[in-house]
């Protein structure tokens, strides 16, 4: 009995270790970080803050503002050469560089499965994320003021409008509004960042993060603001954790992990240090239901070889 009861815990141990060893693999997740004082684009652990081996810059880069990240396509805002490129989120390597040209200084990019949103000096414009052609039947919104950040949530675009301090909501596919002003009093937003109802704002002009309900637009209590933020200028969300880049300028530039329920500071990631300023941010999906499931199959695979040479032992 003894042989077989070893052979049991063997196998499910080793099953066990395999199954874990997918789902940590899969639960790494990437940080990039925009520095338009560089003209650089940086990838770091997004738990760390440490540098990712493998990952170059794009070259070409002229003045990189926002960031959006799909799968391994990595979409860069170029206000210097006023286009919006495709790399590769692994290498850097281009796939299109010149995706979408004839813009006008753009800063932010919001991506939705196959429609990226480009918000520039002109406004707001949906583009095919593949092809870079503009989508038809989306309107730039009337009445922007300085647009900056963008965030999406299914058929609802939100914008920051930094020349009148507000939020608006607009319907994504049409670009008509559905709160224009749905936040008021804000000082100089950039940033925006949304998960679920909850849709976070970065004050550029008083260095301040605020949470505030994306249907209603009130304030969410329990949120405090991060301190010593320096012009924050890009958010990213993964899961509970709040990516905050402090655009700062004359060399200071950084970036911060927080708790998005509190404003807490999440302990474990070092800011890199290594920005003239940081003006966009983007982190890599969380992992896959699909990852887990090919783990468990792998479990499930190696117990039944388990419950099969415990058969013929037995036999």
């Amino acid at each position: 009995m003894k042989p077989k009861n070893h052979a049991r815990l063997l196998v499910l141990a080793t099953a066990v270790a395999m199954l874990w060893a997918v789902s940590a693999t899969s639960r790494a997740q990437n940080l990039y970080v925009s520095d338009p004082y560089s003209a650089t684009v940086r990838e770091y652990n997004a738990t760390t803050g440490a540098a990712i081996a493998g990952f170059t810059s794009p070259s070409g880069l002229a003045y990189v503002e926002g960031l959006a990240i799909s799968g391994n396509n990595l979409y860069v805002a170029d206000g210097g050469n006023n286009t919006v490129g495709e790399y590769d989120a692994t290498t850097g390597a281009p796939i299109a560089a010149s995706l979408i040209t004839g813009l006008n200084n753009p800063v932010g990019l919001a991506l939705s499965g196959n429609n990226l949103y480009v918000v520039s000096n002109n406004g707001v414009g949906e583009y095919n994320a593949t092809t870079g052609a503009a989508i038809p039947g989306f309107t730039n919104p009337s009445g922007l003021s300085a647009p900056d950040g963008l965030a999406l949530s299914g058929s609802n675009l939100y914008v920051a409008n930094a020349g009148n301090n507000t939020v608006g909501e607009y319907h994504a596919t049409t670009g008509a509004p559905i709160a224009a002003s749905l936040i008021t009093g804000l000082n100089n937003p950039a940033g925006l960042a949304l998960s679920g109802s909850d849709l976070y704002v970065a004050n550029y002009g008083n260095n301040t993060v605020g949470e505030y309900n994306a249907t209603m637009g009130a304030a969410i209590p329990g949120f405090t603001s991060p301190s010593g933020l320096s012009a924050p200028d890009a958010l990213a969300l993964s899961g509970n954790n709040l990516y905050i880049a402090n655009w700062a300028g004359g060399g200071n530039g950084s970036v911060g992990d927080y708790d998005a329920t509190t404003g807490a500071a999440i302990p474990g990631f070092t800011d890199p240090s290594e920005f003239g300023g940081a003006t966009g941010v983007a982190v890599s999906a969380a992992p896959e239901l699909g990852t887990w499931a090919s783990g468990i199959a792998t479990l499930g695979c190696l117990l039944l070889l388990g419950r099969r040479s415990r058969t013929r032992e037995s036999s």
